[in-house]
């Protein structure tokens, strides 16, 4: 399973989890490609979703943005299980293999 996870606690705030976490992260688009998870992580509390495409962020250019799908629960409690001894402190991106 690999997954990409990326703090939303700093964008969180009047908008939708998935809106959070769906752009202007600093990572390099061929490897995202290459990741079919993203978690956005706000203060411990996991966001999970499936990741349909990998683009260059239009505001900046020199970032991602993420298409996204919420996943299932079953697929959540995969996640969850997957990434129970992860350390997601202190993190703004984190891939997860």
């Amino acid at each position: 399973m690999k997954i990409i996870a990326v703090n939303i606690s700093k964008t969180i705030h009047n908008i939708e989890p998935q809106e959070a976490t769906k752009r202007a992260w600093k990572l390099n688009i061929k490897r995202a490609n290459n990741y079919r998870f993203v978690i956005g992580v706000n203060k411990g509390e996991i966001h999970h979703f499936e990741l349909l495409n990998v683009f260059k962020d239009k505001t900046h250019e020199d970032r991602v943005a993420f298409d996204l799908k919420e996943c299932s629960n079953k697929t959540k409690a995969d996640i969850d299980k997957y990434i129970e001894n992860v350390n997601l402190k202190y993190i703004t991106t984190k891939y997860i293999k």
